[in-house]
This record gives structure tokens, sequence and C-alpha cells, in this order.
């Protein structure tokens, strides 16, 4: 896989549906609200851009975002500790 065709694939590996989504694409998907996009782009975590009075994401700003969410463990630190300390009186 070639470095454009890797740009143009979201971060579940399927093919770029588009080039760019709206705001209202980003809640139809399910991604985001159009609230938690502008609070996304204060914090410098996802870059808007502006075509007139719209504004878009482009699918590799939107592909980036979503690579750079944390991870989610499996089991949290605080239920590991306190397995730790079950295990222990056993």
């Amino acid at each position: 896989m070639g470095a454009n065709e890797n740009a143009t694939t979201l971060a579940i590996g399927r093919p770029a549906a588009k080039i760019a989504y709206t705001l209202g694409d980003l809640e139809d998907l399910g991604i985001m609200s159009r609230t938690q996009a502008y609070s996304e782009n204060r914090a410098g975590h996802l870059t808007l851009r502006k075509i007139g009075r719209r504004t878009i994401v482009l699918h590799e700003d939107l592909a980036h975002w979503l690579q750079n969410l944390p991870v989610k463990n499996a089991v949290s630190q605080q239920h590991r500790e306190l397995a730790l300390r079950r295990w222990g009186k056993q």
C-alpha cells in the first residue's frame, strides 16, 4: 500500500467515501456533534476549514483525529490495583 493510498484510508481500514465531510456529515455518521467539532478545533485537535459559509473537515484531518484518540485500557488502573489487593489476601 503506497503513501497516497494510506492517506485516503480511515482508521478502520475502509477506503475514503468522501474527500471532505461537513459537520452535518459527522453528526449523521455518529462521529461527533457540531459542538464537539468546534471544541476539538479550539483545543487544536481537529482542523476545520471553510468553503463560503460551510464548515468542513478533510478526510485526512478526520482520520488523523481518530487515530490520535486516547486508547481505552481494558482494565482501569484502579480496578487493576483493587484486583491485586484482593489476590494478595488469598
